[in-house]
């Protein structure tokens, strides 16, 4: 696969125009999973469309450029790397899978006025400073004043306009800081995977029921998980609108399970399934779930955006 100006060979990074080596391969053994988020572009001039994905590399910076190699990438645009940091290989398998079921890196053909991408992508910051600020359009380059002029000023978005479930939009949109819009601010780079993988959980694992999602994040997260997950058996069991839904899991995926079961606390006494919460709930003062928060932030939106349509 090729980029703008590299080639990558393996697991080796070449300038194209000059031949040098930005990264060079070696050890495999010495390679380490990282999450990385980037600006993918077909969102729009002026716009780009923030996504996760998983990097094998031997360290931050390689993983870097990696990442800016993989197609849809605004490998050009400054600051095109949002963030980047080491997850587990168990991380690095879930953000794989959730990409495979994103239909912005799953579609042949990007329109920027696609629904699905106006919903989703993020302006910017040279459109946000420049609809604001007559000072900082006077100091812009020469580049990027065209391009405000050929995008012209635009109305956007900021990060509480965006729904809930769309964590890398409201981390990284822009916000209204002592009156003035801006987009740079520090990110929690823990809770921010942590909420991400949260929200891709309920959204492919319990609507979308796929397998693999709820395991690995059963995996990562251990039997006291923030979404109630529970196992045993080789029966995967959740709660979700009200009802308890069951996955068999088959041996090798509760294998897996079960390995990574052995590296939490073996001498707290876990629940294991959802109808053992259940009993407990009927005697015990009602509890508040993760997913329960989660949900009654969605219906506080939902009820925000019906009230704004009258």
């Amino acid at each position: 696969m090729s980029g703008h100006s590299h080639i990558i060979r393996g697991d080796t990074i070449i300038d194209k125009d000059t031949g040098g080596i930005i990264v060079a391969g070696g050890d495999r053994s010495e390679e380490r999973d990282y999450a990385v988020v980037v600006k993918c572009g077909h969102s729009g001039r002026g716009f780009y469309t923030p996504i996760m994905f998983s990097v094998r590399a031997r360290n931050i910076e390689d993983a870097k450029q990696f990442a800016l190699q993989t197609q849809r990438v605004k490998r050009d645009e400054d600051g095109a790397v949002l963030i980047c940091m080491e997850v587990s290989h168990e991380e690095a398998l879930l953000i794989e899978t959730i990409n495979d079921h994103d239909p912005f890196l799953r579609s042949a053909r990007l329109d920027g006025d696609d629904g699905l991408i106006v919903e989703r992508r993020i302006v910017e910051e040279y459109i946000v400073e420049a609809n604001q600020d007559q000072r900082f359009l006077d100091k812009m380059n020469r580049d990027k004043r065209k391009k405000v002029e050929d995008h012209g000023m635009k109305e956007f978005k900021t990060a509480d306009d965006y729904h809930e479930s769309y964590v890398l939009q409201r981390a990284f949109a822009p916000i209204l800081r002592g009156g003035k819009y801006v987009c740079k601010r520090t990110v929690n780079k823990r809770d921010l995977l942590d909420e991400y993988l949260f929200v891709q959980t309920i959204r492919l694992g319990f609507k979308g029921k796929k397998t693999s999602v709820v395991s690995l994040y059963l995996q990562i997260y251990g039997p006291d998980n923030p979404l109630g997950i529970r196992y045993k058996n080789g029966v995967i069991s959740y709660k979700y609108n009200g009802e308890v839904v069951k996955m068999e899991t088959g041996e090798k995926i509760a294998n897996y399970i079960e390995t990574a079961f052995k590296k939490f606390d073996t001498k707290k006494k876990y629940i294991e399934t959802v109808e053992e919460i259940e009993s407990i709930d009927k005697v015990a003062a009602p509890r508040v779930s993760a997913l329960d928060r989660f949900n009654a932030r969605l219906a506080k939106t939902k009820a925000l955006q019906d009230r704004d349509k009258k």
